[in-house]
């Protein structure tokens, strides 16, 4: 089990035209990784490119029922859905 912090998505950046130092860490060790969005929500994140074609085209996910997705408002006046 991996005892690192659930981290703050999105990751902060060092420039605008390269990922996040992150990326590289969870693309090594973590295709799902578990992430905490600015709203306080848990979230997973997919981060390898097939797996997020897979889930995407994958009939068995979607946003019906009692899990639907909702809007979130944070403290700074942000919108997110959850």
């Amino acid at each position: 089990m991996d005892d690192r912090p659930v981290p703050d998505y999105p990751f902060p950046r060092s420039t605008a035209l390269e990922p996040p130092p992150a990326w590289a860490d969870l693309l090594d060790r973590c295709p799902v990784a578990h992430v905490r969005l600015p709203s306080g929500d848990a979230a997973q994140l997919v981060t390898r490119y097939d797996d997020v074609r897979a889930l995407l085209t994958d009939t068995r996910f979607g946003r019906g029922g009692e899990r639907s997705a909702r809007v979130a408002t944070t403290d700074d006046g942000g919108i997110f859905n959850r």
